[in-house]
């Protein structure tokens, strides 16, 4: 019983994943969602008292997959720190040619909810702060000068990318810009890591 229980928490949070992030948060319904979901709505409330709670939910589930598809295969391999940095643009820009340029729904939902909602900007902030982390780890091992200050820089620029392929539908500056990230990780990153 403990497994369905689960599954059906499982399915109505990967189901609101898509719609939301299709679709963004506010223009998402619990009604779409228990539809998609095949639940009835006294499943969807067993397991979240509120949109709100299934919002934070989504968060999670998003920054799960984010960090068990992209961040820890890319920068955890046992590679010099700069082949792990570009290894991780690498996957990053990949997982969105394959989304359809989509852009990142984290960033998204920080747009949307981040300045609206203290629960959601919270719970954001703390998936960002530990993808800057988990950057500025690799960086620190690489010797860089203030890596959590060159982690921001990849964290933000590579958002900034995100949002912009979105936005052309194209992801040919998306590109461009891991391109040049790479070459600025090259010059800023000493020499040592390089060999």
């Amino acid at each position: 019983m403990g497994r369905i229980l689960t599954e059906t928490r499982q399915q109505i949070v990967q189901r609101a994943a898509e719609i939301i992030s299709r679709q963004g948060y506010h223009r998402s319904s619990v009604d779409e969602i228990v539809r998609a979901a095949d639940v009835c709505k006294g499943n969807f409330y067993y397991y979240f008292p509120s949109k709100t709670a299934l919002g934070l939910a989504v968060i999670d589930a998003w920054a799960d997959e984010f960090f068990d598809l992209v961040v820890f295969p890319s920068l955890s391999a046992p590679a010099e720190p700069l082949a792990r940095l570009e290894r991780f643009i690498d996957v990053a820009v990949e997982a969105q040619r394959q989304n359809g340029y989509l852009g990142c729904p984290l960033g998204r939902m920080a747009l949307e909810m981040g300045d609206l909602d203290e629960a959601f900007r919270e719970r954001l902030e703390a998936v960002f702060h530990r993808w800057c982390s988990s950057l500025a780890e690799v960086l620190s091992e690489g010797g860089a000068d203030r890596p959590a200050e060159q982690a921001r820089f990849i964290m933000a620029t590579l958002e900034g990318a995100l949002l912009l392929a979105k936005v052309q539908a194209d992801g040919e500056g998306l590109d461009r810009t891991a391109a040049r990230l790479k070459a600025v990780l090259r010059q800023q990153l000493p020499t040592a890591v390089l060999q």
